[in-house]
């Protein structure tokens, strides 16, 4: 038989064997904390709640092919878990009130030091007007709006979204939020493998190719395993204050 045949053979049985391992690991990837006066101010009529929907659990996680709509956001329906934070607040205080959405607590490394690549999904509902030029938007504090500060991939604890809302108007008019952030975490097959037989030389008694390692981290069964223990796992933290602050 053709050497390239049967490395492609050795590939396919490999890969079905790291599935049977992998289909049984279950990984906590929220774990939500509120932090007392920072989720909750009272000045004047400075109002900010934050509520936890849901605790979330992802089980049995393995990599998964993504698609995604028109928007970049995922729409697969099985393989990746979701967090959603209701935000409500409004303020008389004449510097408004600034929030910020952080992860915390990352535990998101092998017990061999290698970065587990976490893929999000982060959408907004209902707090205003997103704005990629936040920081000197902001200035004017006359308008309500949020900066994703996050990319597709958590990379430890770190800043997720900051938001700003605006003071009502003094003749009565209300200018406050009213609503959502949902953050979805998973596991994409496109920055992450599994493989015991790879060693970044594809020598013929490689089953894994060059070309399947590609831009992923490559974990052994052992590191992946290892996370029925330890969990892959992050806290998200609100906090808000009155005025600039962030």
């Amino acid at each position: 038989m053709d050497i390239k045949k049967m490395k492609k053979i050795l590939a396919v049985l490999i890969i079905v064997g790291v599935l049977s391992i992998v289909l049984g690991v279950s990984m906590a990837f929220f774990n939500y904390t509120r932090t007392g006066l920072s989720n909750n101010l009272n000045v004047g009529r400075i109002s900010f709640a934050s509520n936890q929907k849901e605790t979330i659990y992802l089980t049995n996680a393995y990599p998964i092919t993504v698609t995604k709509d028109a928007n970049g956001h995922i729409t697969n329906q099985t393989g990746f878990d979701t967090l959603e934070i209701e935000i409500t607040g409004d303020t008389d205080y004449s510097e408004g009130v600034e929030y910020l959405i952080s992860s915390v607590n990352s535990n998101i490394y092998t017990s061999t030091g290698k970065l587990v690549p976490i893929s999000l999904d982060v959408t907004v509902t209902n707090l205003g007007t997103e704005n990629n030029n936040y920081f000197t938007a902001r200035e004017g504090k006359n308008t309500t709006i949020y900066k994703k500060l996050v990319g597709g991939e958590l990379v430890g604890d770190q800043m997720l979204l900051v938001g700003f809302i605006a003071p009502n108007n003094p003749t009565g008019t209300i200018a406050g939020i009213n609503g959502k952030i949902t953050i979805k975490a998973y596991l994409d097959d496109a920055k992450i493998g599994v493989s015991n037989t790879y060693d970044g030389t594809e020598s013929d008694n490689m089953g894994s190719t060059n070309e399947w390692a590609r831009g992923k981290t490559i974990l052994t069964t052992e590191e992946w395993n290892s996370f029925s223990n330890s969990g892959i796992s992050f806290k998200v933290k609100v906090e808000a204050n009155e005025g600039i602050w962030v």
